[in-house]
């Protein structure tokens, strides 16, 4: 099946200071997929970059997507993968002092 998972470059952020979150999403089929950000539940688009899609070896793709990002207090970021006429979005970071706390 289809899995969205979402990666921290560094678990113990420094609240103000520029890091990136990953975004895979493997198994998909046809490709390619929109992978979209939220930050506080509004759309992101600065900041983004999204790979091409990848062949896995069952002829299903997988394709990553980064957020660079300053982490604040409080702040939820989100990935969601579009693909035609269904989404999941099943991934959320929470911004909980100097930690990323996956939701």
């Amino acid at each position: 099946g289809i899995r969205v998972v979402l990666i921290v470059t560094c678990m113990y952020v420094e609240l103000g200071v520029q890091n990136t979150l990953i975004c895979h999403v493997t198994g998909f089929y046809p490709a390619p997929v929109n992978i979209t950000w939220n930050k506080n539940e509004q759309k992101v688009t600065e900041g983004t970059s999204t790979s091409v899609p990848f062949p896995n070896k069952d002829g299903s793709f997988k394709q990553t997507s980064r957020l660079e990002f300053i982490p604040k207090q409080g702040d939820v970021y989100s990935c969601t993968k579009e693909n035609h006429s269904y989404r999941t979005n099943n991934v959320n970071m929470t911004v909980h002092h100097e930690r990323l706390i996956s939701n």
